[in-house]
Formats: C-alpha cells, structure tokens, sequence
C-alpha cells in the first residue's frame, strides 16, 4: 500500500460548507477510496505506528463518539485494541493475550476470542465486549481498560437465560447498544438465537429463538429495528425488538456475511468473509444489494477503488459518526482498512449526498426510509 493510505483523515472534512459530498454511491470507481489505517500484515501482536503495528486476525470494530479512536477486537490476540483514526497508531486497551476470561485492569484481564464490540452510544464511556469462546458478555471501561462480566459463564456454553453468571451464551458474536445505552443485544453463531442484555443488572433474555447463525447487528435510528447479518443463510434480516419478529431485508449477494454497519442514505454495509472477500450495500428501502468494494472471488491486500480493492477475509465494519468513513477488519489480511465513503460531487440531487457540515449524530448519518421500520 502506499504510504498516503494510512494519512490522517481529518482532511476528509476540509471542504467548503458549499460543496457537496456524494455518499456511498460513487464508492466502487472512485480513485484511492480504499486504503489501509493500521497493520504491517503479518499475524501477531505489536503496538506502535501505522506501518509498524500488528494484528492477528482483527473482528470487531467500533469508533469512539467523537471519531477520534477505533476500537478492534483482536480475537486471536485476545486483546482489545486502539486505533488513532488521525495516525494510525495502535495501542492496547486491555487484555493479557491469554485466551482465558478474568475481571481486571489492562493487561491483567483476559479475553477468550473476542470477536464482537460495541461502544456505548449515550455516553457513558463503556463498550460491551463479546468473548466467542468464553461465552461471556465483558463491560470494559475504555478510560481505563477496567473489565468486568456482565453476563454469562467462563468457558460454559449454553442457551439459559438469567442475571449475570446464571445466564448462558453460546458462541456470542455480534453485539449492539441501543441508543439510550439501557440495553444491548447478542447475536450467537452456534446458539442461533439473538439475546436482550439489561446493561445495569445483567439481566438475559431471548429476543429471537431461531435464526441461522445471526453475526453482525446495527439497529434503526428509531431503535425499533434490529438488521442482523445471518451467516448460515446468506442473508440480511430485519427483527422487531418489540415483538422479535423476523423479516428478510436482503437475500442474494452475500457470501458468509458477517460485519454490519448503518451508513448514510438508508444504507446497510455489509462484510463477507470465506469465499466473499468484498463489502456490499443494502439499500433498506428498496431491499437492493450492490458491491461496494472488493471482489467476490479474489482476496488479496490492495488498495485503490473499490473496484480495484482486495480484502482476505473482512469480518466486521464499523461506520466513522460523521458517516463519511468505513473502517473494515480485514481478518486473515490482520489489517484494519478504511474506505472514503464520501467523495466530492457535483451534484446533490442523490438521496445518499450530504452536505460537509453534516452532523455526527445516528440519525442523520444512518437515516432511513420510514419502510426500514416495518415488519411482517
């Protein structure tokens, strides 16, 4: 990659008030969109700068509230990770490698594969870490690195639902905060079922009872909606969190989806992994899908258009709050890349443009259709 791709991205908001960014759409033949934010590549354990970092096998992504730092969950690392959004340096949050579980500060606690995370959207300072093979739901205070179990048992699985260590999770991946920061839901890869989390007690329950393997989740702007990435089945389904009603969104053009995010125009991003190594858009109001970058069929670490991108294996995306960067957890490649999602235009009759001035909040950057709320 060349040495411009992990460059600050405060200049992406540069512009002048005046001009207009056309988001999304122009993605796929747009020149140098797709670059690469940290990780030299190899699969290990490094902190430092951009080029210097290291990775093995980054999954979870979520940005901080101010845009400023990604945070990665390095499953086989066992570590969570932080990423300088201007720089690229990578720093660790907490964990000591050991694939174990155990409350502690750093490096005194320990992860067992963390594979999703979720930053707190009220404020409140804390992400939510899943442990894939821990079974456990972790709280992390990202000041200090402070983890503790919110909910499930060390290294038992299971599908009981309960308060804190009664409850049981089996093989948890995806997780999302609801926007008042009160409640958190778990998808579960083996377990095939998608969990509530009371964050203040603990408390579990199921949402959802059967569906094939439910990985990324991302929730409307309203919060009445939960979109789930299923890997099992190839597709993008929508969930009433009221009733757990589950309605399919998207059906063709994925392969093993993994990542979701919410992007501007009423989009849903999505990552592939296995014989999928591209990103696709959903669009929820017409349930259209669309390759964003990468290839179906090709993987590979380059950068460039979204035409010319390669990926090995994206397993998670996260969306920056100003909605104008994708940060993409390229897994077996063991980078983290990032993708200009807006890009100057001319133009702003499109529904996906946004103005420069836009603001960060969820529903302005990942508005959609008054149809994404629907459910059958």
């Amino acid at each position: 990659s060349s040495s411009s791709s992990s460059s600050s991205h405060s200049s992406s908001s540069s512009s002048s008030s005046s001009s207009v960014l056309q988001c999304i759409a122009k993605v796929p033949d747009s020149p140098n969109v797709v670059g690469t934010l940290a990780g030299e590549g190899s699969g290990a354990y490094q902190d430092g700068a951009s080029s210097e970092a290291r990775f093995n096998g980054p999954s979870g992504m979520a940005v901080s509230l101010d845009g400023a730092t990604l945070y990665v969950a390095d499953r086989n690392n066992n570590r969570v990770r932080a990423v300088s959004v201007a720089t690229g340096a990578v720093s660790t949050v907490a964990g000591s490698g050991d694939a174990a579980v155990q409350d502690g500060t750093g490096t005194n606690a320990k992860f067992n594969q963390p594979r999703g995370i979720a930053v707190d959207p009220s404020g409140s300072g804390v992400a939510l870490v899943t442990s894939r093979e821990g079974c456990v739901v972790q709280r992390l205070v990202l000041s200090t690195g402070e983890v503790s179990t919110l909910a499930g048992k060390a290294e038992t699985s299971g599908d009981t639902d309960g308060t804190g260590t009664d409850a049981r999770f089996n093989r948890p991946e995806g997780v999302v905060i609801s926007w008042d920061g009160a409640t958190a839901y778990v998808g579960e890869v083996t377990g095939d079922k998608i969990r509530s989390v009371v964050v203040a007690t603990g408390v579990v329950t199921t949402l959802v009872s059967s569906v094939n393997s439910p990985a990324g989740l991302v929730l409307s702007p309203d919060g009445s909606v939960l979109f789930a990435a299923l890997i099992s089945d190839n597709k993008v389904v929508s969930v009433s969190v009221s009733s757990g009603a589950v309605s399919d969104l998207a059906t063709s053009g994925f392969h093993d989806p993994r990542g979701l995010a919410a992007a501007a125009g009423g989009k849903l991003l999505v990552s592939g992994s296995n014989n999928g190594h591209s990103l696709q858009a959903v669009v929820v109001s017409t349930k259209t899908v669309y390759t964003l970058a990468g290839s179906s069929s090709e993987s590979g670490h380059t950068d460039g258009s979204g035409n010319e991108a390669r990926f090995n294996l994206p397993r998670d995306v996260a969306v920056s709050p100003d909605g104008r960067w994708l940060y993409v957890g390229d897994f077996s490649g063991n980078r983290v890349r990032s993708v200009k999602l807006c890009v100057e235009s001319g133009t702003s009759s499109s529904s996906s443009s946004v103005s420069s001035s836009s603001s960060s909040s969820h529903s302005s950057s990942s508005s959609f259709s008054s149809s994404s709320s629907s459910s059958s």
